[in-house]
């Protein structure tokens, strides 16, 4: 027989809701990405780590600014659940939420050949159009995030190329 001896602020927090445990980061990046793939229904993006480096291989391959890809994944740990749509949806339902497909698609590649882990985002609410319907691959939940946030996660190859050296080009 096991016999626990909790304090009081331990039961008080077992009669907390769900909502009061749950992360509110929609999600963490406990890992440095190996890859890391966007996509939307018209482009895809595909960005691969070498050594310090982070390269674009699709659409254009070349080097990939690693200021510009730090800072998206920044983005990506700060944006914030802001509801609980459903605890479990219905798969039925993702056309209705703009999840089929996705208006946005983020891939993060773990090392050691993990599987992914991949963040949909889809249509606005229509009860809350500043909120983006959005899920992940590894959670059965649907929520809600703030939509500008989201739609900053939309990255150009433009933008996530490396800035020119203007030494370079300096006359000597």
């Amino acid at each position: 027989n096991i016999i626990s001896v909790l304090k009081e602020s331990g039961i008080e927090q077992l009669n907390e809701p769900r909502d009061y445990f749950r992360d509110p980061a929609l999600m963490r990046l406990e890992f440095l990405p190996e890859q890391f793939f966007l996509r939307t229904p018209s482009t895809a993006l595909a960005i691969s780590r070498r050594g310090i480096d982070w390269v674009m291989t699709q659409p254009v391959a070349g080097a990939a600014d690693t200021t510009e890809i730090n800072r998206a994944f920044r983005r990506v740990e700060a944006l914030q659940i802001q509801r609980v749509v459903d605890d479990a949806p219905a798969v039925e339902q993702r056309a209705a939420w703009g999840l089929d497909p996705p208006v946005l698609e983020l891939s993060f590649f773990p090392p050691e050949n993990l599987p992914p882990v991949s963040l949909f985002f889809g249509a606005l609410l229509p009860d809350a159009p500043h909120l983006r319907y959005a899920k992940r691959n590894d959670d059965p939940s649907l929520y809600a995030v703030n939509a500008a946030e989201a739609d900053a996660l939309l990255l150009t190859p433009e933008q996530l190329r490396p800035a020119a050296d203007p030494s370079a080009n300096a006359p000597e």
